[in-house]
């Protein structure tokens, strides 16, 4: 296995932090716009389709998939219905996916196999400690009645096949959340609703319990490991007598732990640069496909190199012809020299957009950050205010800023900060925020969503439902305080305000520039409620802490066109350009901290150094809306012009024309 990470596709930054922006120049070359044709221009593809429609996300977290479940609760007034019984409810309010706990075997809490004789307790981790198994003849059975293919061996085309012909590999389906078959029937049971599945994948590492308990960790070695035998019917677990191929995992590092790559922080790491370790991870990937899983998130993706999870991603797009699938990686991370090695495989939780909304809606700053948000803005992502590992009573790390404590381990106290509603409203705005905006496929942890009871979330959901049927386009936003914020986006908008007064919104907040017309037009509105109300002359009182969300009635005349900038250079260059102009997202005449209006590589995955031209990614602008712009450059790395060029200007056409 290498340890260097991948080359990426296309080039982000160098700096560890894109707000690093320093010693710009204007430059004067020839500068183009074309909005009417951009076939070209959506940017390098992805091993996911980046141009796939946006999720909405219910993160149904450490729940059965379709009975009850007898095991112990996280918290003691914890919903744990299936997720099955939730379906019609989830779909109801707005969402479009359920991502669910990683279906794998793993270890369960009553396993003899660890060093340690003390039980971890029925704990929500063990569902992220894999076991690797022979996959024996029950599931061959199992394999083949669930996909309808009666007696036929499945197990070698999702497995691996020893020289002694066993088969080891992932098993689907577990004592935690349910069999292969119940994964079955509940993926279908969501495609009747109309909801996708996206199942949680832990690739990175393997249990501990694969070396027995006769040993410490600190004194295992690969000879020590042995797939698991386990028997479905007495729900029991032995060490088989079958050895890992040659290079199955990485050695012990030893006690002395390192986050990172090839180092055994939750378990033995695979080596995933072995081929027939990629084999077994995109045998498993596959099986979950033709099962009906429609999207993956990835977990701990950081710790497995770039270039080798490159290669597991194009033999599965490879083996699975009509691949189409969503997904996203956890890259846990705000350092862009850490995230930029997988930017172009796949989308990637923002969890540089995470401390951004915590800023603000948990830690008091101004509102005026979020109109030109630092997160991750050339990339798709998904969004987030708190995930499972910061929420209170689930965290084994740091909890999130939106639920204070003091005391991590302090029970009463994670209870306190986890029930208290100004915590829950504050993580509920931060999500609204990230449901008005066009950009981020938002996932909401299901403890969030069952504390919604005054709606916001779900008034939330349905406006960024309407936005995305409408295909409407990238907001426009402004803050009217630093409380309140205005976001538009031409076929409705939303108006946040975390403050504690009530914010009067006036005719003049909605018509102070010349922009906002084209993303408030004049015309019929209605609230979440049905109240009417009439643009120009509106005057809206949203209640503190609290949203609005107003959509136009009569949409008819509205339309919009997607702009491509491009930018050629004269010669392969290590600079960063950025399209600037007079509107929020050209970055007010700046380059945005979150690089949405970066020019990126158009590189492929083995192309190498720098294609012209250069583009922007695809911005979605109102018909008829003017612009001005030019392009900025950082002087750091090469000498550039600094005299300033007239700002060119365009129009966004009111119809396309061939």
């Amino acid at each position: 296995m290498t340890t260097t990470k991948g080359t990426p596709r296309r080039k982000f930054v160098k700096n560890n932090n894109i707000k690093n922006l320093l010693l710009l120049a204007l430059l004067t070359s020839p500068f183009s716009v074309d909005a009417s044709n951009l076939a070209t221009l959506d940017g390098p593809s992805f091993c996911f389709d980046r141009t796939q429609k946006f999720q909405r996300i219910y993160h149904a977290f450490d729940l059965p998939y379709c009975q009850e479940i007898d095991r112990k609760k996280t918290f003691d007034d914890e919903d744990m219905t299936p997720i099955i019984k939730r379906l019609g409810g989830i779909k109801a309010r707005g969402y479009t996916h359920v991502q669910i706990s990683p279906p794998q075997l793993s270890k369960p809490s009553h396993s003899t196999l660890s060093h340690s004789t003390a039980n971890e307790g029925d704990i929500w981790y063990l569902a992220y400690q894999p076991y690797v198994c022979v996959l024996g003849n029950a599931y061959k059975q199992e394999l083949s009645a669930v996909l309808e293919k009666p007696g036929a061996d499945l197990r070698s085309q999702y497995g691996i096949t020893l020289s002694d012909g066993s088969v080891i590999g992932y098993h689907v389906g577990n004592g935690r959340y349910g069999s292969l078959t119940d994964l079955k029937t509940l993926i279908e049971a969501a495609k009747k609703v109309g909801l996708g599945i996206i199942a949680d994948a832990v690739l990175n590492h393997a249990a501990f319990d694969h070396g027995g308990p006769s040993k410490e960790v600190k004194d295992m070695v690969i000879s020590d490991f042995h797939p698991i035998a386990y028997n479905a019917s007495a729900n029991t677990f032995a060490l088989s007598g079958l050895n890992f191929p040659d290079d199955f995992f990485h050695a012990n590092p030893g006690p002395e732990f390192k986050l990172g790559q090839d180092t055994w922080d939750w378990g033995p790491d695979l080596n995933t640069g072995n081929p027939i370790v990629q084999k077994m991870i995109v045998g498993y990937l596959k099986l979950l496909h033709n099962l009906g899983i429609t999207g993956f998130r990835f977990d701990a993706m950081r710790h497995i190199a770039s270039d080798e999870f490159q290669t597991i991603l194009k033999t599965l797009k490879t083996e699975i012809k009509d691949f189409s699938m969503c997904g996203y990686g956890e890259v846990w991370d705000t350092n862009y020299s850490s995230l930029d090695p997988y930017l172009a495989l796949a989308p990637l939780g923002d969890f540089v957009m995470m401390g951004t909304i915590t800023d603000s809606f948990a830690l008091g700053q101004s509102m005026k950050t979020l109109v030109i948000p630092n997160a991750m803005g050339n990339v798709p992502t998904v969004t987030f205010s708190v995930t499972h590992d910061t929420y209170p009573g689930v965290a084994t790390g740091e909890i999130s800023k939106f639920y204070p404590i003091d005391d991590p381990k302090d029970a009463d106290e994670l209870h306190t900060s986890r029930q208290n509603p100004q915590n829950i409203l504050n993580s509920q705005l931060a999500i609204s925020y990230l449901l008005a905006r066009r950009d981020g496929s938002p996932i909401i942890l299901r403890f969030e969503d069952e504390k919604d009871t005054s709606g916001l979330i779900s008034r939330s959901l349905h406006f960024r439902a309407r936005m995305d049927e409408k295909n409407a386009p990238h907001e426009y936003t402004k803050a009217l305080s630093d409380d309140v914020l205005l976001i538009g986006r031409q076929y409705g908008f939303a108006v946040i305000n975390k403050g504690t007064a009530n914010y009067t919104v006036t005719p003049t907040d909605l018509r102070d520039n010349a922009h906002l017309p084209f993303y408030i037009p004049n015309g019929n509105y209605k609230d979440s409620s049905e109240t009417p109300y009439i643009i120009p002359g509106l005057t809206l009182t949203v209640p503190a802490r609290n949203a609005a969300f107003l959509y136009l009635q009569d949409s008819t005349d509205q339309k919009s066109f997607k702009v491509g900038f491009q930018y050629k250079v004269k010669k392969p260059s290590e600079q960063r350009y950025f399209v600037v102009g007079n509107h929020p997202l050209l970055g007010n005449w700046q380059a945005r901290p979150d690089g949405f209006n970066m020019l990126l590589n158009k590189q492929s995955y083995e192309a190498q150094g720098l294609i012209n031209p250069l583009q922007s990614l695809p911005i979605r602008f109102p018909a008829g809306l003017s612009l001005q712009y030019t392009v900025l450059a950082e002087t750091t790395i090469e000498e550039t012009t600094t005299t300033q060029a007239a700002n060119a200007e365009t129009s966004i056409p009111t119809k396309v024309t061939t």
